[in-house]
């Protein structure tokens, strides 16, 4: 109601300028809260397959770098990495892309690394050429989410490779706001391997002679 009482309010006082303002602010306003429900549905999902047994946070396979790894640890290596990732991104995903795929060549990388490049620098490209003409903002996103829907697909298909838990909803998104931290990740190619939990042995219950638990086996004690 409130909304309805706003937009004939500025129907009357300035027409249909006032409306297209009012619905670029309701467009503006509700994207956070879209990526904040991407975020609670990934979540969600993960949830309901730890609930149903399907995987395992303790036993399954994982990263052995977490994503956020170079930002609290202190390893100058690993943050060094990730700098560099600014810029060498594409040639990272190329090159683990063609590692994963055993039937992919080593001359592949090149042609992989190309493509890539061509989307991230594309976003830098038509925003600057946003200057000269009006609306070359849009190809900068869309140049910008192609990026990152390739950059998740390699993430998506690594974990796919070696049985590492997730979905290609976090993959997108991660590599969508951090793509540096997501190269990182899978520059060092490096995973734990699952752990197997073996069931604990059932305690003996040994009782001797005066009727009481001595914790000792001898000649005169009945075993339960």
């Amino acid at each position: 109601m409130l909304e309805g009482a706003a937009t004939t309010a500025l129907l009357a006082v300035g027409g249909s300028d006032s409306l297209n303002a009012l619905q670029t602010m309701t467009i503006v306003a509700g994207l956070p809260y879209t990526i904040i429900i991407c975020f609670m549905c990934a979540a969600l999902v993960k949830m309901l397959q730890a609930e149903m047994n399907e995987i395992n946070f303790q036993t399954d396979p994982k990263f052995k770098y977490h994503l956020f790894e170079p930002i609290t640890t202190l390893d100058l290596k690993i943050i060094l990495n990730t700098i560099l990732n600014i810029l060498k991104a594409p040639y990272t995903f190329a090159k683990c892309l063609v590692d994963i795929d055993d039937s992919e060549k080593k001359s592949s990388a090149i042609c992989y690394t190309f493509t890539f490049y061509i989307f991230l620098i594309g976003f830098v490209v038509f925003h600057a050429c946003n200057v000269f003409v009006d609306g070359l903002w849009s190809l900068a996103w869309v140049s910008y989410v192609t990026f990152a829907a390739c950059g998740g697909g390699v993430r998506t298909k690594f974990r796919n490779r070696h049985s590492i838990g997730g979905n290609p909803v976090e993959d997108f998104f991660a590599c969508l706001l951090a793509y540096p931290l997501v190269a990182t990740q899978l520059h060092y190619k490096e995973f734990t391997k699952q752990i197997e939990i073996l069931p604990l042995a059932a305690p003996k219950l040994c009782i001797n002679n005066n009727g009481f638990d001595s914790g000792e086996e001898d000649s005169n004690t009945a075993k339960l």
